[in-house]
């Protein structure tokens, strides 16, 4: 990949025209890409000055949050770019990852659903619904509370590979929960 390059290209643009918001947002990509957070997300903060309501600008910020493992300012911000977009079935399920990543496991399981209830065929969001259910079951030491959160978990990532049976992720999944079975 050219990001160097590309950010050159982008320098270009910006000297053109310093409200591109789009160059902005680009820019920002290309060097969160390479390692340099900081500058991307004044990247990101200056296409959002621009524009407000960027939504891809609002996400790319996110995602360097949760990159950099600043959680709560990551779900803070996709909760504001929900605002703007209440049916982002993706920045629901963004929110609920990351919740599940601070141990907030119901919530997470509640915006996976959230998301799902919008597009119910996101194998993304029915493969982190179960990681949710899979770490509520390994959080307890009660048998039934465990089997109960495991056979969810397994009910996802079973619609995963029925909705694509290349999905190798909700495999990979599936045996995690097959082999926590063995080790309770």
């Amino acid at each position: 990949k050219k990001y160097e390059e590309a950010i050159l290209v982008y320098d270009t643009i910006l000297d053109i025209d310093s409200k591109d918001k789009i160059a902005w947002n680009n820019k920002g990509h290309c060097l969160n890409q390479i390692g340099k957070k900081l500058t991307a997300i004044n990247c990101f903060n200056k296409a959002l000055s621009i524009d407000p309501d960027f939504i891809l600008a609002r996400h790319n910020l996110g995602k360097v949050y949760q990159s950099k493992g600043q959680f709560l300012e990551a779900i803070n911000i996709f909760l504001e770019s929900l605002n703007k977009n209440k049916n982002s079935y993706v920045t629901l399920d963004e929110i609920g990852s990351l919740l599940r990543e601070i141990g907030a496991l119901d919530l997470a399981i509640s915006y996976h659903e959230k998301a799902l209830s919008i597009y119910p065929y996101f194998e993304e969001a029915l493969i982190n619904k179960g990681v949710a259910f899979e770490r509520k079951a390994k959080s307890t030491e009660k048998k039934e509370v465990f089997e109960e959160n495991n056979d969810f978990a397994l009910k996802c990532f079973e619609e995963v590979i029925q909705l694509n049976p290349k999905n190798s992720l909700a495999y990979s999944n599936k045996s995690v929960c097959l082999s926590n079975i063995g080790d309770f």
